[in-house]
């Protein structure tokens, strides 16, 4: 009887100190994910895109004029005049993004169970890549709507055949600087997030990482990331324009601005891009982290 009782009592001490192992995550719940990452960080941080699109343009140059401009002419309503075609660029941008760096694992890395460091900022590098080409004209259509005047387009199917239809810029304007931006940019971003989440965030039981903790990781590697590539982005969105000065180039936009304002010419509306970015990059990740526990819980397929 003794025997039995110990040999019961370990059984269950066995079964009590084995980790918890969650349901596999599927492709299909990474790009779920995704789609409600990137729809639920673009809604709260639309007010900061929009003055930030106007503040880069150079049509208004201090936020408090930018901010009673778009009330006067659209009302509070105005600061989220673009978010429709935000969710659009976005959403699947995120899934196509967060899909592809777990697909290119077994392709990139020599173990895709524990990549290095380097090769994480590879997976990003590629991973954003090849998301930004899928829905790149949703780039255009959003930031052309966001640095828009009032009326200037009824909607964002008009703002799409209004760029289509010829004008400065086309559907694919600024597509050179994005892509070369588009690489530091993810790298540093969704490999930066990986490098800190398993250095800081995991839980070395369960391998879960807190919302908190998901907020903090996301938020400094997104930081980084948009502070280093702003000018590159800067330049993208003045391409995208209709109106304004004709540029050669990206690097035209950047020499001109050297030129005439000098270094804080290139990093105009930093401020306002990392207040959009900052939240709206840590809101990605720890929505995305929460909707995965969320869908593996429900998925069905």
């Amino acid at each position: 009887m003794a025997e039995s009782l110990k040999a019961g009592s370990l059984q269950h001490v066995s079964q009590a100190s084995t980790p918890h192992t969650s349901t596999a995550t599927t492709p299909g719940m990474v790009i779920t994910a995704g789609f409600i990452n990137g729809a639920a960080s673009r809604t709260v941080t639309a007010p900061f895109d929009r003055l930030r699109a106007v503040l880069a343009t150079g049509r208004e140059t201090q936020i408090v004029a930018a901010c009673k401009t778009i009330v006067r002419t659209q009302g509070v309503r105005g600061f989220w005049s673009s978010n429709l075609a935000n969710v659009w660029q976005c959403g699947p941008e995120n899934a196509i993004a967060f899909t592809m760096f777990q697909v290119l694992k077994p392709h990139i890395c020599q173990d895709a169970a524990a990549p290095t460091v380097p090769e994480k900022f590879l997976l990003g590098s590629v991973a954003g890549s090849i998301a930004m080409t899928a829905v790149y004209p949703m780039y255009v259509v959003q930031n052309r709507m966001a640095a828009a005047h009032a009326g200037q387009y009824t909607g964002m199917f008009d703002c799409m055949r209004q760029t289509a239809n010829g004008g400065r810029g086309s559907l694919y304007a600024g597509f050179t600087v994005s892509l070369i931006r588009v690489v530091p940019l993810k790298g540093i971003m969704l490999g930066g997030y990986a490098t800190l989440k398993d250095w800081w965030g995991k839980d070395p039981v369960t391998g879960e990482i807190t919302t908190v903790r998901a907020l903090a990781c996301s938020a400094a590697a997104g930081g980084v990331a948009h502070a280093v590539t702003y000018p590159m982005h800067l330049a993208r969105t003045v391409l995208m324009q209709p109106e304004g000065r004709q540029y050669k180039s990206w690097t035209d936009v950047l020499v001109q601005r050297l030129k005439v304002r000098g270094v804080r010419g290139c990093f105009a509306g930093l401020p306002m891009w990392l207040c959009n970015r900052i939240p709206a990059v840590a809101i990605e990740f720890a929505v995305n982290e929460r909707a995965l526990d969320a869908l593996k819980k429900v998925w069905l397929f």
